[in-house]
């Protein structure tokens, strides 16, 4: 399922600008008064919007994948069939999409879903996860935590603390990680009842990178200062 997140529709509109640009090079490279208007509202688009719509993600399904998990599933015959322990980090965030498990029958340390990069990644800067809160007896999981290696070796963790919402929730790390290649998820207590807590969905955020548009409007204020440079040139 496509999600309308605000990155997406930045990228649209930096295609069209580009596109319009590129169309009409010829009418405004010679013009040092259009050149500097166009980058100057090139920045403040870019810089205006918030650091979410400007940020990268990595996403389930197709960024890291599913491994394992020692959770126990709620057999209740409301979440089924579609209830299943893959179902948490694998790209959707529909009703059914979820996994609905039983924290109460859990070891002292919690449950863990462990996942694996198809590459490693960029600097990690943050978490989302996407918590549901359904109409029957389940809850949206509460405290847990997110380890991060390298290989083998245990680069940090971040701890997480959600709120009782439907929907996606925020949570940046303290500290950075760059060149992960596989995470592991813990959840230790959820709101309410602890024989059915649900999870929905996770993605991780990372360090946003130049866009387009800052990459043009850089173009296109060396344009302007080399007609500058040029125009004097020829006047004295």
């Amino acid at each position: 399922m496509f999600h309308l997140h605000e990155a997406n529709v930045r990228r649209f509109f930096e295609i069209v600008i580009v596109g319009i640009l590129q169309y009409f090079s010829g009418k405004i490279r010679n013009s040092p008064i259009i050149l500097r208007t166009i980058a100057f509202a090139a920045l403040v688009f870019s810089a205006a919007l918030p650091f979410n719509a400007r940020a990268g993600y990595l996403n389930g399904g197709t960024d890291f994948q599913y491994v394992a998990s020692d959770a126990v599933l709620n057999l209740n015959s409301n979440y089924q069939p579609w209830n299943a322990l893959s179902n948490f980090g694998d790209g959707s965030t529909a009703n059914t999409a979820g996994v609905v498990f039983r924290l109460d029958q859990a070891p002292e340390g919690g449950y863990n879903w462990e996942f694996t990069l198809t590459a490693p990644s960029p600097t990690i800067t943050g978490i989302d996860l996407h918590t549901k809160v359904g109409s029957l007896v389940d809850n949206g999981v509460k405290d847990g935590a997110v380890y991060f290696y390298s290989d083998n070796t245990l680069l940090g963790q971040s701890t997480l603390v959600a709120a009782r919402v439907d929907g996606w929730q925020s949570f940046e790390l303290s500290t950075p990680f760059t060149g992960v290649t596989s995470f592991i998820v813990n959840f230790k207590t959820s709101h309410g009842s602890s024989s059915a807590a649900e999870v929905n969905e996770i993605r991780l955020v990372t360090v946003p990178e130049p866009g387009s548009l800052l990459l043009l409007s850089g173009g296109l204020l060396g344009g302007y200062v080399a007609i500058r440079k040029r125009k004097r040139a020829n006047a004295s």
